[in-house]
């Protein structure tokens, strides 16, 4: 009568051992399953997923070809379709600067005229090269300028709704801000 006790209580803690890994299992299997979908959708995410609908993303470079005057001004601005796809257009001035009958430097901001203005829709690879220049010139600007020269680049990254404002002169080289290399690969040689 003991022995078929014993049986029966090793059968059912058997039984209960297998139901609660059955349970166990289940339950990892779903958590993997969750985890895998998140990264699905992580993918499937836009990399500049903040610029919504009604706001614009603006990044603006100021060269400095005329020294502490500055010089011709380069903007982008990213904006977010109806088709959620981001839109980006180019815009490059250009500012005389001449030499008058004196021998005297003159530079007349009020005569900046737009010589480029260009559109062009982005892929995700280029939305992620405009992600890793924010926050490339974010580190640069957290570690302060370079001060080598008197005369320096600015940069401004900015969107409309004033909850993103960056400014950043780096008076050091240019290709650490990664600029040349965002301009070129979005929209190739545009310097011309």
């Amino acid at each position: 009568m003991m022995r078929t006790v014993y049986t029966i209580i090793f059968a059912a803690l058997i039984l209960a051992n297998c139901s609660f890994q059955k349970e166990k299992t289940t339950g990892d299997s779903d958590i993997l399953t969750d985890i895998i979908d998140l990264e699905i959708e992580k993918e499937k995410l836009s990399p500049l997923e903040s610029v919504n609908r009604r706001d614009t993303l603006i990044i603006a470079f100021e060269g400095t070809e005329f020294g502490e005057w500055g010089g011709h001004r380069e903007t982008f601005f990213f904006q977010r379709s109806t088709d959620d796809i981001i839109v980006a257009r180019f815009l490059r001035d250009s500012v005389p600067f001449d030499i008058n009958n004196n021998g005297a430097e003159s530079f007349d901001i009020t005569k900046r005229i737009i010589v480029q203005d260009t559109l062009k829709t982005l892929n995700i690879t280029e939305e992620k090269l405009v992600k890793d220049f924010i926050q490339r010139i974010t580190e640069l600007n957290l570690k302060g300028p370079v001060l080598s020269s008197n005369a320096g680049d600015l940069y401004l990254i900015r969107n409309t709704n004033k909850s993103l404002n960056i400014h950043f002169w780096n008076s050091g080289n240019i290709m650490e801000t990664g600029y040349l290399e965002l301009k070129s690969s979005i929209f190739g040689e545009i310097d011309k």
